[in-house]
């Protein structure tokens, strides 16, 4: 069972959500991670989105603490079709 304490953030380049499909790539991975936005930014000067939230594949974190950082890795299915995405794993980076 996770709870809102569940908390991290991970960043999505723009070029990603150029275009619908990518858009629809996005939207597939976080449905996968069940994620519940709480904060998206457009982080101008990176080019990049910043994407805040609840997750259970987050560690449960303590109130007051800086969010963690989390990377983000799709897996596609065994005929490796870059759109059929089946899991995604996270690994945490801070």
């Amino acid at each position: 069972m996770w709870n809102s304490r569940h908390v991290g953030k991970f960043y999505i380049t723009s070029d990603i959500i150029s275009s619908e499909s990518g858009i629809e790539y996005v939207q597939k991975i976080l449905a996968l991670m069940q994620f519940v936005p709480t904060r998206v930014e457009f982080i101008y000067h990176k080019d990049v989105f910043e994407y805040i939230g609840l997750s259970p594949l987050f560690e449960d974190w303590p109130l007051s603490c800086e969010i963690p950082e989390y990377r983000i890795q799709a897996q596609s299915s065994e005929n490796h079709d870059f759109w059929d995405i089946h899991d995604v794993k996270i690994s945490r980076i801070t």
